[in-house]
């Protein structure tokens, strides 16, 4: 009986698929390979070269001595082979394959405890290690799967609670002096919460179910102390400052559209309500400040003090971008006005007017803000500010157009004054231009046309002007045609209210109800 021989790239393959993808040492391998083989039949091995094959990385195994040396340090309680570990583990890691053979070998229980483990030494040390520890983090999040699969072990051992030790000492002022302890330290390990929480709603929950956000609002505090008088640099603050802005906006934004839309509103009510989430239930935050109330307090240091110009913009525009992500509620956005958070951020769109991120995020909350009815006069008194900012950006950046588009919509909503004083003072062509040059845009198209919708449906002078406006009506049938799926009901919503329809355009139910939640009831049109 003949015997059966395998190719030599047969046997490299199955040698490289149990290194790359088991996690096998190379000799592990081989011998893996080989009794895979015999089960499959092969008999004849002597025109194989029976070794591992010469372009096989090792790298994702040179990471094991490593692990094991971080292990065998954290059980000795000594911190400077610990760094050592780290560093050396830290050069091994270069691929998602590099990742998971780490990952495999336990590295990631073995990170939450370094974490551990610095939050309980002296200070010179918690910053290395949680520099360290934190990049490790940030390295194995690298990967979509890693961060929604094997992470999520650390917060179901032990890695989370870890982290918020670890959080909790930073923000203790009895437990560092200087703040550049906060920066080397806090940076790295908001930049690991950052990547642990991407498309990860199960650890933004167990993050915000703690006394997390009650951290997160006092190292809200110092950051904002330290920039106003002078103890970091503008480069240190813009990143640290902004890290911080980008961690709250993460848990107030869901990745999941399984994810209930309670819970992340509830996270945005416990930051800016004026309590957080404890073990014992809810509880006031200790001097009476929430999220709000600490952005209200440094966009005013910001500008009286001089010395933050450089950063100022940045600073600024982080603040907008955060308050914006926390109005999820009429509650939430009647104490934005009442701080008269608004006309700090018309300060912004006035003195920033050429600066394309400042603008689009000083919109974006006004928009929200103007979606509640009592918001709707405060915004629309100082509009025109916020219309020469538009007008500069119209042609040049879809993301303004849209946000003005919507800001518009959303000011003339139940409100036929506002509508008519829109196309009395030109505003309405901005939207005109919007469409013109946007009309690939379907996002855009589609927002345009809910706003002339509004801006029509209640105000007969609305109405009328617009129609003059001949070119209202084709940009509509141009991005109803052009957007079928994306505009069929608002452009059809849009022309109905224009009451330029054909009678052979006319659909069978005349009360047409717009997508649910940008209206409460539906409207119907007034006869005229």
């Amino acid at each position: 009986m003949a015997s059966k021989q395998v190719k030599q790239s047969t046997f490299d393959s199955i040698v490289r698929e149990g290194i790359q993808d088991f996690g096998l040492t190379p000799q592990e391998a081989v011998e893996d390979a080989c009794a895979q083989l015999r089960k499959a039949g092969v008999t004849d091995f002597a025109n194989l070269d029976i070794s591992v094959p010469s372009d096989t990385t090792s790298d994702a195994h040179s990471a094991k001595p490593h692990i094991n040396s971080i292990r065998e340090a954290l059980q000795s309680n000594d911190s400077l082979p610990l760094i050592d570990a780290l560093s050396n583990l830290q050069s091994t890691i270069h691929d998602k394959r590099d990742a998971a053979s780490a990952v495999a070998d336990g590295l990631i229980g073995l990170l939450a405890r370094c974490l551990h483990h610095a939050a309980n030494h002296k200070h010179q040390q918690i910053a290395v290690i949680t520099q360290l520890a934190s990049n490790l983090i940030v390295t194995l999040c690298a990967t979509d799967e890693l961060n929604r699969s094997a992470f999520v072990t650390l917060t179901d051992v032990d890695g989370i609670a870890s982290m918020k030790t670890l959080f909790n000492s930073l923000v203790d002022t009895e437990q560092h002096t200087t703040f550049q302890l906060d920066v080397e330290t806090g940076l790295p390990l908001l930049q690991a919460i950052s990547s642990i929480q991407r498309q990860n709603e199960r650890v933004k929950a167990l993050f915000a179910a703690g006394e997390s956000l009650h951290c997160l609002l006092k190292w809200f505090i110092s950051t904002s102390d330290a920039i106003a008088n002078k103890k970091i640099a503008s480069k240190e603050a813009i990143k640290l400052f902004g890290m911080l802005c980008f961690v709250v906006r993460q848990l107030l934004s869901p990745d999941d559209t399984t994810v209930k839309v309670a819970e992340t509103f509830n996270r945005a009510r416990v930051l800016a309500g004026g309590n957080v989430i404890t073990q014992s239930g809810l509880q006031p935050i200790p001097g009476g400040q929430n999220l709000l109330q600490i952005l209200s307090t440094f966009m005013d240091q910001l500008r009286s003090n001089s010395h933050v110009n450089s950063a100022r913009r940045q600073l600024l525009t982080e603040c907008v971008a955060t308050i914006r992500a926390c109005c999820v509620s009429d509650e939430i956005c009647s104490q934005v006005i009442k701080l008269d958070l608004h006309k700090a951020c018309l300060d912004i769109l006035q003195e920033f007017n050429t600066h394309e991120s400042s603008v689009v995020a000083g919109i974006a909350l006004l928009r929200n803000l103007a979606a509640r009815d009592e918001c709707k006069t405060p915004i629309f008194e100082n509009i025109s500010i916020v219309s020469n900012a538009a007008q500069l950006h119209v042609r040049t950046s879809s993301s303004i157009a849209e946000q003005y588009c919507g800001l518009l919509g959303n000011l003339c909503l139940r409100r036929p004054d506002l509508a008519r004083k829109t196309t009395q003072s030109g505003m309405v062509d901005i939207v005109l231009q919007a469409m013109e040059t946007y009309s690939a845009n379907k996002g855009m198209q589609r927002i345009a046309c809910l706003a002339l919708r509004n801006i029509c449906a209640r105000d007969e002078e609305a109405r009328r002007q617009l129609r003059r406006k001949g070119e209202a009506e084709k940009l509509i049938r141009k991005a109803w045609k052009k957007h079928t799926v994306s505009c069929d009901d608002v452009a059809y919503a849009a022309l109905r209210e224009l009451d330029v329809l054909e009678d052979n355009e006319l659909r069978r139910d005349e009360r047409y109800t717009m997508p649910t939640g940008f209206y409460s009831t539906p409207i119907v049109r007034e006869k005229d």
